[in-house]
């Protein structure tokens, strides 16, 4: 596994080098492209991170924003991942950003499939950042273990951005269908930045670095992969 390892001594300092390298990296895009990518994760994790973020210094009337997963529930929910996004990162002056849904209103995500990858492809994926989150189960997005469309959600070579997901860990994923972004989608990213908070999450990360087993955990799908560099950042 290749990847750069960042930790540090508490959360403050962590957001604080996330806020900088992040919009460093998104100005870096804007002065060679007309466009650049933000694709967000969800979870309480990166919270504090959007709230810092949202005021950043650059032109955000050039930047799109994604989620890599959704919930099965319309953006006023309290589990929707758009609802937090709208409230923490697209506030200030982030508000000038085009936001781009993964949700919509059909029953199921299945429905939501073709239009959902239509949107998406707006996005600017070679000019995009990735801020990806992971779960106490090795998940991340919602590519969760052993689901039933994980084999095609974390072909490499798969030709769709997302795909509709129904997790069996419901422990951890909770009583919802999902749209989650695919591994093909997440490695069309400039970079990918895994936020990592607490413990447990260092002892899961542990575990991931000690197996192949990408149904088991798929995080290893990104840590495996050698097209697009990675960075763990975390802190106690």
């Amino acid at each position: 596994m290749t990847f750069e390892w960042c930790e540090y001594p508490d959360r403050e300092h962590m957001y604080a080098a996330l806020v900088e390298v992040v919009g460093t990296g998104l100005r870096d895009i804007l002065r060679d492209a007309q466009a650049a990518g933000l694709v967000a994760s969800g979870g309480t994790t990166p919270r504090p991170l959007y709230q810092r973020l949202s005021g950043a210094d650059l032109d955000w009337s050039r930047v799109r924003v994604t989620l890599t997963d959704e919930r099965w529930v319309g953006p006023d929910d309290a589990a929707s991942n758009e609802r937090m996004l709208r409230q923490d990162l697209l506030s200030g002056p982030a508000q000038a950003a085009r936001f781009i849904p993964i949700y919509e209103s059909t029953d199921t995500p299945e429905g939501a499939e073709a239009s959902c990858g239509k949107r998406l492809s707006a996005m600017p994926w070679p000019s995009s950042l990735c801020l990806l989150g992971m779960g106490r189960d090795g998940h991340c997005a919602s590519l969760f273990p052993e689901a039933a469309a994980l084999d095609d959600a974390l072909d490499p070579g798969f030709d769709g951005y997302c795909k509709a997901v129904r997790p069996v860990t419901a422990e951890v994923a909770g009583p919802y269908a999902r749209m989650t972004l695919t591994l093909a989608a997440l490695l069309r990213t400039r970079h990918i930045y895994l936020l990592l908070a607490g413990g447990e999450k260092r002892d899961t990360f542990r575990r991931a670095q000690q197996g192949s087993d990408k149904r088991e955990m798929p995080v290893r799908a990104v840590l495996l992969q050698q097209q697009v560099p990675v960075s763990v950042y975390w802190a106690p």
